[in-house]
């Protein structure tokens, strides 16, 4: 309450030092001469002479004037304007005092000076990555300016929906989108370094709290990065199935269409055939390498898939070759919820490995009927159809 009340006290006298240090000795006003020297200040109200044919000499310092405008200068007073300055500094200091309390120095750097910094952040992979998601032996996560940052920031708040407010400005929430468009979407996707953690989080908390304009938003919603992958060899003309990986600038109810199929997005998990979470049992290079990876991609669900026993998984129908070995594979991401489609289209050519001997060559030889006759054992099946009242094969 005190702060708050400082607060207004300060912002008063420093509105008021401010227009006395910048106006207060205007020409003309509280008496003082309609006309003078901008160097000197000489009073030339009384000069005769007449501009269009030579400047105003003044007769104190000898400065030339070409202008009426260069002689009704407004003088301001060093002295006031820094009173002013002080002011403004101790105003500041009341505003973010409470927030400095309760969440420590950091909270009193202005946050359009954290959203300016973040093209300095690292891009290293594992730096983004919080503590709480990983084992404490893992010796993953943001060190020094990075984790100041990122803490500074709220490195967590893109998880939360329906936040009141984000906490920035409305020129800060500006930057935000204009140098996020500038980084690589590759970049401000990936959620495993401290660069990539700042702007999903800082652009999340903006968008949920509803102080995204609509171009922003849409934006936001369609950037995200995808990889193809097709997994065996095909004949040419045959469906390719293939694993697809996707990461986005923020989270959400989205669906992706590409090839043949549609696949949906669930969160990220590895556990076993119990349920229980894998936990690596390597080298600390295998196991940083783990946890990298896990939490690089979203996981993504194939609605119409095809199942890979060799690999265990199912995969998703990348589409037809184009008779070259490969696919013109175009992924569409949309927003079930708000209806938003046509966001991060992705179009793509995924090579594969064509195999001419799994094409299927049509044949009605002789010798080959004989072959199939020799080689097939049939079975006649009849069953009863009430309907009809008849034994149907």
């Amino acid at each position: 309450m005190i702060w708050s009340f400082l607060y207004w006290v300060l912002l008063v006298l420093a509105i008021g030092v401010g227009l006395r240090s910048l106006f207060w000795d205007r020409p003309g006003w509280r008496g003082r001469p309609v006309r003078r020297c901008k160097k000197c200040w000489y009073d030339l109200t009384g000069s005769t002479g007449d501009l269009r044919v030579e400047p105003i000499v003044c007769p104190e310092c000898g400065k030339k004037h070409s202008t009426k405008r260069s002689m009704r200068k407004t003088r301001r007073s060093k002295k006031w304007v820094a009173v002013a300055l002080v002011l403004w500094g101790m105003l500041y200091g009341a505003s973010v005092t409470p927030q400095v309390q309760r969440s420590g120095w950091g909270a009193a750097v202005p946050r359009i000076v954290l959203v300016a910094s973040l093209p300095f952040m690292s891009e290293d992979q594992g730096t983004g990555l919080s503590a709480w998601l990983l084992p404490q032996s893992v010796g993953l996560g943001a060190d020094g300016y990075d984790k100041w940052l990122l803490d500074e920031i709220g490195s967590g708040g893109y998880q939360l929906y329906g936040q009141r407010g984000s906490g920035c400005g409305w020129v800060t929430r500006r930057l935000v989108f204009a140098i996020a468009r500038i980084e690589s979407e590759s970049v401000i996707t990936d959620g495993t370094t401290a660069k990539g953690r700042a702007y999903k989080s800082i652009i999340a908390r903006i968008v949920h709290a509803g102080e995204a304009y609509k171009f922003e938003e849409q934006w936001a919603r369609g950037v995200a990065t995808i990889k193809a992958e097709p997994v065996g060899n095909f004949a040419p003309g045959q469906m390719v199935y293939g694993r697809v990986w996707i990461r986005r600038l923020l989270l959400g109810n989205y669906e992706i269409s590409g090839g043949q199929s549609t696949m949906s997005f669930r969160g990220s998990s590895v556990t076993d055939v119990w349920g229980n979470e894998i936990v690596p049992n390597g080298t600390p290079e295998e196991n940083r390498a783990y946890w990298i990876e896990r939490y690089l991609w979203d996981s993504l669900t194939p609605k119409d898939s095809a199942y890979d026993y060799s690999s265990d998984e199912r995969l998703f129908p990348l589409g037809v070759d184009d008779g070259f070995g490969r696919i013109n594979l175009q992924m569409i991401m949309r927003d079930p919820e708000m209806k938003l489609s046509g966001h991060a289209r992705v179009t793509m050519q995924v090579p594969y490995v064509v195999d001419d001997s799994l094409t299927i060559v049509p044949e009605s030889t002789p010798a080959l009927r004989d072959w199939i006759e020799s080689h097939l054992l049939a079975k006649l099946t009849v069953r009863h159809d009430y309907k009809r009242d008849a034994w149907v094969p």
